[in-house]
């Protein structure tokens, strides 16, 4: 069986090269490839989409024009909150593709959407970690993130 979180490679935030905005971004495409690349069961796909659309909307740190955090090591601190938070949101989207959902081109997806309580616990798992997510990113930015 195929599943779409299983396609590319995780980012490697421990790359000293990158800047913490770097590292946050590349983090985001991570979390925003497995939301994209899984086919959810149910109305679980709502939930995806929904989070999908929140975190291709956040704001970048590069264009937040008032952050809340008042010193660059606040910054520095809460965006490796930020990078803790995604890795671990990534890890858990990652194990919920790979139970619940399957790769667009799979045919398993539309098996699993007949299981009803597969659908109910990824979408529990989807919007747990979207709200991990904008917690996280509360120090960070003034507007939180949109629907």
């Amino acid at each position: 069986m195929s599943h779409g979180s299983t396609r590319s490679n995780p980012p490697n935030v421990d790359d000293p090269t990158l800047t913490l905005f770097e590292k946050i971004e590349s983090l985001k495409e991570g979390v925003t490839n497995i939301l994209e690349t899984t086919a959810w069961p149910g109305k679980s796909a709502a939930v995806a989409r929904d989070f999908l659309k929140a975190i291709k909307n956040a704001p970048g740190l590069r264009n937040t024009p008032e952050p809340a955090a008042t010193s660059s090591s606040d910054l520095h601190n809460d965006g490796q909150q930020v990078i803790k938070v995604l890795e671990d949101v990534r890890g858990r989207l990652t194990g919920a593709s790979l139970k619940y959902g399957a790769g667009k081109e799979g045919v398993s997806g539309s098996i699993k959407e007949v299981i009803s309580w597969g659908a109910t616990r990824s979408s529990r798992i989807l919007q747990s970690c979207r709200e991990d997510a904008e917690n996280a990113w509360t120090p960070l930015y003034v507007t939180p993130f949109e629907n």
